[in-house]
């Protein structure tokens, strides 16, 4: 129900613009949708990261946590010095995710191969959709975000799934 919800939220901020040409950090950078946003993400973050680091049992899940919100604190203004601290912090949080997927689906095939080729194949899936959706817009859009969360979503229940089976 949790993940309904935020997904139901991302889509409501993603169609305040463009879905295909603009993201939620150029909303955030409204003033009437700025605290929504940033309380909406902080939630956000809590949450799955809790939820991951719960199933994966690594801390490098809360590292990539901090550095995502930190990320969001700098407003987006393009060729400024926030605008890259903006995006270099998310991408880096974003990357020690996947990381932290791939370390933990190395280790699973040690004791769940198939599980582990079933998620390997979920998030390369994933991967390969939103690039041909990035290669089509030419940015990260609000669609981008909006599958971005739902693959977070199924490979959490994945791992979930997983774990309630293996306890």
């Amino acid at each position: 129900m949790t993940d309904l919800l935020f997904l139901l939220f991302m889509i409501y901020f993603t169609i305040r613009n463009s879905i295909l040409s603009e993201n939620i950090t150029i909303l955030s950078n409204m003033p009437q949708y700025h605290y929504y946003i940033l309380f909406y993400f902080f939630l956000f973050i809590v949450y799955y990261s809790y939820s991951f680091f719960k199933y994966t049992k690594n801390k490098f899940v809360l590292l990539a946590a901090l550095l995502m919100y930190t990320g969001l604190l700098f407003p987006y203004k393009v060729h400024t010095v926030n605008g890259t601290l903006h995006v270099m912090l998310i991408q880096l949080s974003v990357l020690i995710i996947l990381i932290v997927l791939i370390h933990y689906i190395y280790h699973l095939s040690y004791t769940n191969y198939n599980q582990s080729l079933q998620l390997l194949h979920l998030i390369s899936s994933a991967f390969l959709f939103i690039l041909t959706i990035y290669f089509f817009c030419g940015c990260i859009n609000g669609l981008i975000e909006c599958l971005l969360l739902i693959f977070l979503i199924l490979i959490k229940q994945n791992i979930k799934n997983h774990s309630i089976r293996s306890d």
